[in-house]
């Protein structure tokens, strides 16, 4: 353990409440950063921010009765084939019971966020969309066309077309949004890459395959004067467009096989080394929700191993309180 971390003993099982500031006080920018103005931190004591995993990179957030929804996907289809490798042929199989059950049609959220559209970050987004037809949805031009192929009613307006760079304020909070990039294969590449234009509306998408990537964003959310969270939903970034930029919560995509160059240090060591470190995306696809499946907590060791390497004091939750649906307290 590195010297200037707490020890484990510290986090209660349910709460990351002490804390939440000073993570990165006397934490040098890297080499050529500027500093940006700071925004709103969070106060000594509890922010009164819940975050709730829904699985791969789905999260909940909850905060005085608001919630936005980041990757919300839950239904958990098959898409592997025999031998084991990704079956771009595999139906999409939203599961409308599985998606009520966890996201219950009486808690609507305020605001859907969408990283990219890929079927384990998109795919039940259509159903919610049309469950909650006032909500409205951040994402990429390919999210927008492909709410359209589906049908969705409105969603020509309801899809808030991003690029990255958009500061917005909604639901009661700050939303900044951020280009980013996908997980690259160890060999390079990613699966599906393409995006989805402006143009005649074909055949609702029928199969993962159709589900392209459609370029990748990244998420802060901010609680004014309370707590921020930035959300990936890929193990990728661009360093530029975080310069400066202090989280109190990263939500990071474990990533352990990516060929981006140091890519959990550079991340942690540009954000200024936020307070609370969540894996998320470490988990199987097509288990029932609740199971991670047989290889999630190795995964969880290592990442957290590396954060522990890495110091700062800063914190990565217990394995137990990452559980599918169960809430973590800030």
């Amino acid at each position: 353990m590195h010297a200037d971390q707490e020890p484990r003993s510290s986090w209660s099982r349910r709460s990351l409440l002490a804390g939440l500031t000073g993570a990165t006080a006397g934490i040098a920018l890297p080499p050529g950063a500027q500093a940006a103005p700071a925004g709103p931190r969070a106060p000594a004591g509890p922010a009164g921010v819940r975050l709730r995993w829904l699985g791969v990179a789905g999260f909940e957030m909850i905060a005085d009765g608001r919630r936005v929804w980041f990757d919300p996907y839950v239904s958990r289809f098959p898409y592997l084939d025999d031998a084991g490798r990704i079956d771009p042929a595999k139906p999409l199989a939203v599961d409308p019971a599985a998606v009520d059950r966890a996201l219950p049609p009486g808690t609507p959220p305020d605001l859907i966020l969408v990283s990219h559209t890929h079927w384990d970050h998109f795919a039940d987004v259509p159903y919610l969309m049309g469950r909650h037809p006032d909500v409205k949805v951040m994402g990429t031009e390919t999210a927008r066309n492909l709410a359209l192929m589906n049908r969705v009613p409105g969603a020509g307006d309801r899809v808030l077309v991003c690029r990255g760079g958009e500061w917005i304020d909604i639901a009661g909070v700050h939303v900044r949004v951020f280009a980013s990039l996908h997980t690259q294969f160890p060999g390079g590449g990613f699966w599906a890459p393409g995006t989805i234009t402006t143009g005649p509306r074909p055949a609702p998408p029928a199969t993962i395959g159709e589900l392209v990537e459609g370029d990748t964003l990244s998420y802060l959310v901010t609680v004014p004067g309370r707590l921020s969270v930035l959300f990936h939903g890929a193990g990728n970034f661009i360093e530029r467009e975080y310069q400066g930029l202090r989280p109190d919560v990263v939500i990071v995509n474990p990533s352990a096989a990516t060929p981006t160059h140091d890519y959990l240090p550079r991340l942690l060591r540009v954000l200024g080394h936020p307070r609370h470190v969540v894996p998320a995306h470490f988990d199987a696809f097509d288990t029932p929700l609740g199971d991670l499946g047989p290889k999630a907590q190795a995964t969880y060791t290592t990442f957290r191993s590396a954060v522990e390497k890495i110091g700062h004091g800063m914190r990565v939750p217990e394995y137990e309180q990452l559980r599918h649906l169960a809430e973590l307290e800030f």
